[in-house]
């Protein structure tokens, strides 16, 4: 069968993975994952600063895979460089065997192209530095994880020689670790938002009322960031719409409504209603693309700077990583074969 053919198959199945990736591409969410992913690294990463990797280094057979996930965020201490933070979502009905040699691959990918680089310089540096590497596994799945977590898990072989072996210990997220209620209780955004996710298999009657507090909670988000509070909603409200049964629609339609409290907020989320009701896969792929033109420009842009004068100032990274004009960017890049010195180069 086609490789194109198989991509669509199944859309309802490949929803949440789709949409948690592209959600995932919003800093504050990064931020609220990694909050429980690794509590004692959070503080200290500038999510403000995260950029997205283009995945130009996976191997082929890997390719058709939409789960992964590459982001920079760069550690507030100056002294260390920026950190991969690899996250690869997972929602699947059964766990990987080989999730960790898989992580542990594109992780060494990922370096290699680095030390490539460093290599290709003229003058090269005199030391060869990698980014520390974090792999995050996202599972979704409604059964416990039953594949091994580590890298050391897999190695078979005396005990010995496994100890002085790569463990590549893994972060695991679950998300059935919680019921659905406490997850809707949970102050960050972005869990409060699983909660629907994670209660899709609950009776009716009570995923109507995880369903409508979830969406009451988001309505508060609004004022402060409306974006992230939309793209939040549609995915609920698309969950919802796929995910259960054509004799809910009606029910969950009212109770949506009935869950926010101004009478604007009501007339925005039956708009949202209609909308993700139509069309609302083709918005967040299309999203996506804008995103990856967007990003796969600045890399662009900083690996060409850099190549050419080599670290960046934090200065220059910040205006990178600030510019949100595709066009913008397209421009700055024609610039580069004329410059003479770092500070004529203008964005």
């Amino acid at each position: 069968m086609p490789r194109h053919a198989r991509r669509h198959l199944n859309p309802v199945h490949d929803l949440p993975d789709h949409a948690i990736r592209a959600l995932l591409q919003n800093p504050d969410n990064v931020r609220d994952l990694m909050e429980e992913a690794a509590p004692e690294l959070a503080p200290h990463l500038d999510f403000a600063r995260m950029r997205i990797v283009q995945r130009d280094f996976a191997l082929d057979d890997w390719r058709e895979r939409q789960n992964d996930l590459f982001l920079v965020i760069p550690y507030r201490d100056p002294d260390h460089r920026p950190l991969l933070i690899c996250i690869l979502i997972e929602h699947q009905s059964k766990s990987d065997p080989a999730m960790p040699i898989r992580m542990f691959c594109y992780a060494v990918l990922y370096w290699e192209k680095r030390w490539k680089t460093w290599a290709d310089r003229k003058p090269r540096p005199k030391h060869l530095r990698l980014p520390t590497v974090l792999g995050v596994v996202y599972y979704t799945g409604s059964s416990p994880w039953s594949g091994p977590r580590s890298l050391g898990e897999m190695l078979d072989g005396p005990a010995a020689l496994i100890r002085k072996s790569p463990q590549w210990d893994l972060h695991f997220l679950e998300l059935r670790s919680r019921q659905p209620e406490e997850w809707a209780e949970d102050p960050r955004p972005w869990w409060t938002a699983m909660a629907v996710l994670r209660g899709e298999r609950v009776g009716g009657v009570r995923f109507q009322q995880v369903f409508a507090r979830v969406l009451h909670r988001l309505e508060a988000l609004c004022p402060q960031d409306r974006v992230r509070c939309e793209d939040l909603t549609r995915f609920n409200l698309a969950l919802a719409q796929r995910r259960r049964g054509p004799g809910e629609m009606e029910t969950l339609r009212e109770v949506a409504l009935a869950s926010q409290e101004e009478a604007v907020h009501r007339r925005r989320m039956l708009s949202m209603w209609n909308v993700v009701k139509g069309s609302w896969e083709e918005e967040v792929l299309k999203r996506g693309e804008a995103r990856g033109t967007l990003n796969a420009r600045r890399e662009a842009l900083q690996f060409l700077l850099s190549d050419r004068f080599g670290p960046l100032p934090e200065s220059v990274l910040a205006r990178l990583q600030q510019a949100d004009d595709p066009e913008q960017l397209w421009v700055a890049l024609q610039q580069i074969p004329h410059l003479g010195d770092l500070s004529e180069f203008r964005l």
